[in-house]
Order: C-alpha cells, then sequence, then structure tokens
C-alpha cells in the first residue's frame, strides 16, 4: 500500500517530473509508486508526443547519470591518497581521511574504497615488520628479540598475502 504522503507528492509533481519519474522505474522506486505515477499521467490526458518526448529526454538524462556512476565507481585513487592511506594504515591514524574513505563504498567510489583499504592493509603490514624487526635488532631481551622476528616475519608474510590480493 503505497503511504498518502507519497500519493501526494507523485500528483504533485509537474509533468515532465512525473515522466521522469516513471521513466526512472523501479531501479528506484517501488512498483506501486511507478504504477501510481502512470495512472496519475494518464488522468492528465497529455499529447502521446509530448510524453514520447519527455520520456525519451528523461531516459537520456538517466543514461548520462548511470554513465558518470560507472566512471566514478572506477575512478582509480590518485598517489597522495595511496601513499597517505599507505602511511596511516587506511585513516585510523588520521580521523579525516579515515571519515573520507569509510563511506567511499556507500557513495559509489567502490574503486577508491578498495584501494584505500588496500594501501592501508599494506602500511599496517609494514608497520607491523618494521615495529619486529626494531625489537629484533634494537633489544638485548630474548624474549623481545622472538617477539620482534615473529613480528617481522608475520608482517612480512600477511604484506604479501595483501599486495597479491
Amino acid at each position: 500500500m503505497l503511504p498518502e504522503t507519497v500519493r501526494k507528492h507523485i500528483s504533485g509533481l509537474p509533468d515532465q517530473e512525473l515522466i521522469a519519474y516513471i521513466a526512472t522505474g523501479t531501479q528506484v522506486y517501488e512498483p506501486e509508486a511507478i504504477a501510481y505515477a502512470s495512472e496519475v499521467l494518464d488522468g492528465r490526458q497529455l499529447d502521446p508526443q509530448t510524453i514520447a518526448s519527455a520520456h525519451a529526454v528523461a531516459r537520456h538524462n538517466l543514461e548520462r547519470i548511470d554513465a558518470k556512476q560507472r566512471e566514478l565507481a572506477e575512478k582509480p585513487l590518485d598517489a597522495y591518497d595511496r601513499v597517505v592511506a599507505f602511511a596511516t594504515i587506511g585513516g585510523l591514524l588520521d580521523p579525516h581521511h579515515f571519515l573520507q574513505y569509510a563511506f567511499a563504498d556507500v557513495q559509489g567510489r567502490h574503486r577508491q574504497a578498495r584501494e584505500w583499504s588496500k594501501a592501508g592493509r599494506l602500511g599496517g603490514c609494514t608497520y607491523l615488520s618494521l615495529g619486529g624487526l626494531a625489537l629484533l635488532i634494537l633489544l638485548d631481551n630474548h624474549i623481545a628479540q622472538i617477539i620482534g622476528g615473529a613480528a617481522f616475519v608475520l608482517g612480512t608474510l600477511l604484506f604479501i598475502v595483501v599486495a597479491r590480493s
């Protein structure tokens, strides 16, 4: 059942917007809403030529929007942001950048979100390896050296796994 507020909204749309609403279809709107919008449009008794023309314009605009969304989804992460992701372990050490990319996937920037995550994981593996190496080299304590060696090996192995993914 279509809520009354939705019915009022659809009924109040100008002709061009109503046609665009219908042209958008069930990819965005519920089937009941599209069916109701079609009923409203039929009730307005517009010239079929006007409807066809407006529908063509709406479809063209939707195709442009879809093309832009596909382009945005596949836009790569730039070099600066790769370095920032790597150095800040995916933004964990930098809340501003973390928030910028935490929602990149939701915003349709799928490739950037994947690349940010991977660069951050690579940075984390590198820090783990370097920290382990520092423990191994700098400390004279036998247990610290074992932990450092294990951290170095683990960080290096994780780096290889992440780099290949």
